[in-house]
């Protein structure tokens, strides 16, 4: 991964500086609309989801998160696919970035603002397949007992967070046959402040990709 940072560090000024995307980014459910909505999907009423999904109990580690104001859950919706690639790699795009600014991560943790919303929500959005996390906040503990708070909306634009998106849209790339997203690795599965409606949370995916190409409009970010 530090060849990654290298590279990302002479692209972080056009990560950033780029027109602002046209993104029907819609708003992910709260805990409670997420309970409502899949309760009759748990309970067998209807088929199957066009991406299998699970259950991801956000108090357990390495893989700790929760939903902004509310206490960690061991029953967050989420993809089977985006669980997949938070669990393999975005703790070493976080301990990537973090070296890059000084820190070495110990554990980390996500506080999200969301990740599944229905059609109505956001209807060109990942979040309508589970596919998609917005973060708020990263928090991580160093070796040395320290704590740190990266919060997207002072933090967003520096160089933790051009530096994790860059390594997020090369993992996306490699592992999951997409094409970079306007060529750039920094806005491949990620929408951040260069976007209107991204300036208090980073919006991570992985978009559905098919022998190297994207799989229409809806899968893309």
């Amino acid at each position: 991964m530090k060849k990654y940072i290298l590279l990302a560090v002479f692209l972080a000024h056009g990560i950033l500086a780029g027109e602002d995307d046209n993104h029907d980014h819609g708003r992910p459910f709260t805990p409670e609309e997420e309970d409502a909505y899949f309760a009759p999907f748990e309970n067998g009423l209807f088929k199957k989801r066009r991406f299998p999904y699970r259950n991801w109990n956000e108090c357990s580690q390495p893989l700790s998160g929760n939903y902004s104001g509310h206490t960690c859950t061991n029953k967050r919706k989420i993809s089977d696919i985006l669980f997949e690639f938070l669990d393999d790699h975005i703790g070493s795009c976080i301990a990537d970035a973090a070296e890059a600014i000084g820190k070495n991560v110990e554990s980390y943790h996500l506080v999200h603002n969301g990740i599944y919303g229905d059609r109505r929500h956001s209807p060109r959005s990942l979040h309508a397949e589970g596919r998609a996390i917005d973060i708020k906040s990263i928090k991580f503990t160093e070796s040395n007992g320290a704590s740190n708070n990266l919060d997207y909306k002072n933090f967003g634009g520096g160089k933790f967070y051009t530096l994790l998106r860059f390594c997020w849209g090369t993992v996306v790339e490699r592992y999951n046959d997409c094409p970079l997203y306007r060529g750039m690795h920094g806005r491949t599965g990620s929408i951040g402040k260069e976007n209107r409606d991204h300036q208090v949370h980073l919006h991570l995916s992985v978009p559905y990709c098919v022998s190297g190409s994207y799989a229409g409009a809806f899968y893309r970010r």
